[in-house]
């Protein structure tokens, strides 16, 4: 993972992977900021746990996001609204969605 920021006391990353596939992630909590001061304060005990993890490769979705203009007489006269395609690639695999609203 890429670290794009962190707490003074490690509670939250702000991650991005750098890798697909299945990670456990494994954490420590061992200290605490103290709100006023900003001391650390250590634990006498460690507090330990993990999650397991999946990472997928990213969607694409083509083309970016549209916006259509609401067209209120074509309901009125009984004429078709917009169609629209769009293509999801997601690693090998390609899903093509289409939108058909109206008649």
């Amino acid at each position: 993972f890429t670290v794009h920021k962190s707490t003074i006391n490690g509670s939250y990353f702000y991650l991005e992977p750098t890798f697909t596939g299945h990670f456990d992630i494994v954490a420590h909590f061992n200290c605490l900021v103290h709100p006023e001061s900003g001391e650390l304060l250590n634990f006498t005990e460690v507090i330990s746990g993990s999650q397991p993890l999946e990472v997928f490769d990213p969607i694409v979705v083509t083309p970016d996001p549209t916006v259509f203009l609401w067209e209120p007489a074509a309901e009125s006269r009984g004429g078709k609204y917009y169609t629209y395609l769009m293509k999801g690639i997601h690693g090998d695999s390609v899903l093509v969605q289409g939108t058909n609203t109206g008649s």
